[in-house]
Formats: structure tokens, sequence, C-alpha cells
């Protein structure tokens, strides 16, 4: 659904995007009329991402996207979207960056999975894998392990960031 008026009422994305069988959306990130988003099945998790560039009327899926894993062995390589706040051509979806996205749909794959952004500087990315926190400062080219390791058990399952602190963090994990 999207509302365009002021959240009076809101209007189905018709027809929805559909991927392995699935409409479901992981995430989603919007800024004026460009949506990008995951859609896909839930069972077997499979995803693609596909952009709308005209408000949600067409979604059309972006080849060499597609992921497909284990959600209960944590695979959540799409459990996070969200535009670059100083950079409106720069979007990150799950483990992709494209970097202009008003007018292509080029991206590059990233070695991790982006979980969080600090709102300070787009270019500061977050990711995780089990029990260690990993940071980049370059859009998630290059990364380093700035945290402590947490306790086994403590699987990372998502981080937010301080707006005024990009090492202040708090982690949602299991155990």
């Amino acid at each position: 659904l999207l509302t365009e008026n002021n959240e009076d009422t809101f209007r189905s994305i018709v027809p929805q995007p559909n991927y392995a069988g699935g409409g479901g959306s992981p995430c989603i990130a919007m800024r004026g009329n460009i949506i990008v988003k995951a859609i896909g099945n839930w069972n077997g998790y499979n995803f693609i991402t596909a952009v709308s560039r005209d408000n949600g009327y067409s979604f059309p899926q972006i080849a060499g996207t597609a992921v497909s894993g284990d959600a209960a062995a944590g695979d959540l390589i799409y459990n996070f979207a969200a535009f670059h706040p100083q950079n409106s051509n720069i979007v990150y979806i799950g483990k992709f960056r494209f970097d202009n996205i008003q007018t292509n749909d080029t991206f590059t794959t990233l070695s991790r999975p982006i979980k969080a952004m600090w709102a300070g500087n787009g270019d500061i990315v977050y990711s995780s894998n089990g029990n260690i926190i990993y940071k980049s400062t370059d859009k998630g080219a290059t990364w380093t392990t700035p945290y402590p390791t947490m306790a086994d058990g403590h699987d990372t399952h998502s981080v937010a960031v301080d707006p005024t602190n990009q090492n202040r963090l708090y982690i949602g994990s299991k155990g």
C-alpha cells in the first residue's frame, strides 16, 4: 500500500510484483517517486530487488540481485533498504548498492549485507556475521571490525545506530 495524500488514504500497488511465487517485501526504501524493494517468497527465502520509478505503478526486477537462503539459519540478505541521507542517487538494499538509482539499474554487489546506516553520513554502514559487527566508512567497499565480539550465542539480527554517534549501536540479537 502507498499513501500520497498526507496519510488520508492508501492505494494498492497493483499489480503486486511477484517473484518465486510470492510478493512479500522484507524491506522497502522510498524517495520521491522511486521505490526500491525486495520481493519474493518467504518459503525457501527467494527474493530479488525491484525498482519503481513511477510511484509504484510498475516494478521491474533487477537481474543479478536474486538471492536464496535459509531464513531460519539467519540468511537474511534482504533485511535492510535505505536511501543515502546525503545523496539521493545512492540506495542500499541487502548486499547491493545502487549509485545512480535516479536513472539506471547499475549496482555493486557488496561482500556483506548492510544491516544499518548512520544518518550523519550515509557512507558509513554496518553489517554482521553471527556475533561480529562490521563497519564500513566507504559505502561497503571495505570492512573493519572495530567493536568487541559479542558472547557466543548472541547472533546479530538487527543493528540500530545513534543518529548523533556513529559508534553507539543497539544490537538486536538471538541469545
